[in-house]
């Protein structure tokens, strides 16, 4: 009887884990790392929020460029990493197990994402809804409707990168 209440428990922990989900962890490529900076134009003092964090990776090098680096992630293994990585690093940054959906994002300069393309129309809600005029959003790998499109970084091979501005 244990085992099978354990059974159930976990169950619905991942049923609950997956409908909190926007997208499994699939980590950003660290190749791809100098081509979201390039793009992003980063200055020192930028308020960076990266809504399901993972690792950390895209947070720590938004920390070693100046940035305010916050990112959200609740998935467990990922966001442990993530956490280990930022004890590791000379830049420190924030990382939040808690859901993206319910935070504000009135005060980001810049927000970046890898998410699934069913929720991008949600995302895009809540973006012109909380995010400031002139707030840059970069998405990898799928586009988001209803945003004004900046650029399109596009390579052979590799995944595209989505600029907007809000």
């Amino acid at each position: 009887m244990l085992y099978l209440s354990i059974f159930i428990f976990i169950i619905l922990l991942t049923y609950a884990w997956g409908s909190l989900s926007a997208a499994p962890w699939v980590p950003t490529r660290k190749r791809d790392l100098p081509r979201i900076f390039s793009l992003l134009k980063i200055k020192a003092g930028d308020n960076f929020i990266e809504l399901g964090a993972g690792n950390g990776l895209i947070l720590q090098e938004a920390a070693k460029r100046g940035t305010q680096a916050c990112g959200y992630e609740i998935s467990l293994f990922p966001y442990f990493i993530g956490k280990i990585r930022n004890i590791f690093s000379q830049k420190k940054f924030t990382l939040k197990y808690r859901n993206f959906w319910s935070i504000n994002l009135k005060n980001a300069n810049i927000v970046y994402f890898f998410l699934l393309p069913d929720v991008m129309p949600k995302i895009s809600q809540k973006l012109k809804a909380e995010c400031q005029p002139g707030t840059k959003v970069i998405s990898y790998v799928f586009a988001v409707p209803d945003l004004k499109l900046i650029n399109i970084d596009k390579m052979e091979n590799r995944p595209n990168l989505y600029l907007y501005e809000i």
